[in-house]
């Protein structure tokens, strides 16, 4: 396959580094994302301490994940970038690249506005390319180290 249709291996991982940063945020101590597909867990980020945490709700005790089961390791980013992902993301207006503003500026300079109502119309397609549309998220298998039911709750 040609060089510039496949992605740098480098860029997978910077990128979905990025994201893991980007969906934590969205958590915190009120607002937790819910682990329940693995127990009666919820996870939130602690922005002040720097620091993922996880608590369990029945006693509120709270642990680092680093002290979790290797299936909480593992299914925890699925989770909380899924819940990011499918929720706040659209909240959030997207970054253009400079060519990508100058491009959409041409388009309307270049189109030919009978009345406002025809510029108003722009001015709403201009809105809308600042906001996300849809995710697409594809997980290739289940953690292996998830009990069926498990697993089967996650994708379910």
């Amino acid at each position: 396959m040609d060089r510039a249709y496949r992605t740098n291996d480098y860029d997978v991982l910077f990128n979905h580094i990025f994201e893991w940063g980007e969906a934590k945020e969205h958590t915190s101590e009120k607002e937790p994302t819910d682990l329940s597909v693995v127990g009666n867990m919820e996870y939130y980020y602690d922005a002040k301490l720097d620091t993922d945490i996880i608590r369990l709700k029945n006693s509120r005790e709270t642990f680092a994940p680093f002290y979790a089961s290797s299936g909480v390791q593992s299914v925890l980013p699925i989770v909380v970038m899924t819940d990011y992902f499918t929720g706040p993301v659209f909240s959030n207006t997207i970054d253009l690249s400079k060519q990508d503003v100058a491009d959409f500026f041409k388009k309307i300079a270049n189109s030919r506005t009978q009345n406002d109502q025809d510029l108003g119309s722009v001015i709403n397609q201009a809105a809308r390319i600042f906001n996300y549309k849809n995710t697409r998220l594809y997980i290739e298998e289940p953690e292996q180290n998830l009990f069926p039911e498990s697993q089967q709750s996650l994708i379910g």
